[in-house]
Order: C-alpha cells, then structure tokens, then sequence
C-alpha cells in the first residue's frame, strides 16, 4: 500500500530480503547518528537518555552491504535523524520499531513508505 505518489516495491526486492536476511531474534537498541546537515543539535544529550534504556551509539560511516544487513537486522529498536541511511530499514526485522526525528518543516513520508514493505 504505496503512498501517494509512490510506486509498489517491486516483489524482486522481497525476494532479495529473503535470499540475504538469516534468521534472527534481534535484540539490540540502536541510536543511527547523522553527520552533516540533518544532524541532531543537541545530539550528547539525546544519546544520554537513550543510553539509560540500552541504546547503542552506531556512527555514521560508510558500511558495506553485508555490515548494514547485519546491523539492521540485528536491531528492535531503531532511533535515528532523517536521511537515507533510514532506508537500512530494508533489512530490519518486520517487528523493528523504529523511531525517525525529522522536523516539522521537513518530513517526508519516504521510511513509512519503505516500512510498510516489512509488514
């Protein structure tokens, strides 16, 4: 169920998920920082207060497909700034929650697009 404006997710890419994704009981929590211009202003602190409820600090940094399968599909819980790195989510679990900040003068519905694709 496509958003307005979108195409379907063509069933080659379901099977792709499959062919790449290992089962797993995904369990860790996981903060994806941001550099550049969407980054988060008060970010210290935010990690801070994620860090009480078991969140990891994942860097931005570039990451070959089987590192960003693995860490996606390693996660239940997913807190990051907007930006295309979100499209990670790809390899996520399909019972991830995920949490994406993005300002109220910029938010694209581009990652609940994508997110559906898991259900």
């Amino acid at each position: 169920m496509p958003l307005t404006g979108w195409v379907n997710i063509s069933s080659r890419v379901l099977k792709l998920r499959q062919c790449l994704i290992r089962p797993s009981s995904p369990e860790r929590r996981l903060y994806i920082a941001r550099t550049g211009t969407r980054r988060i202003i008060n970010e210290q602190a935010l990690f801070e207060m994620l860090r009480a409820h078991g969140f990891e600090f994942i860097p931005d940094r570039p990451r070959t497909l089987s590192q960003q399968i693995e860490l996606f599909g390693s996660a239940s819980h997913i807190v990051s700034p907007h930006g295309a790195g979100l499209s990670n989510i790809l390899w996520a679990n399909e019972n991830i929650k995920i949490l994406e900040l993005a300002s109220s003068a910029y938010s694209p519905d581009y990652f609940v697009n994508l997110s559906s694709f898991l259900v």
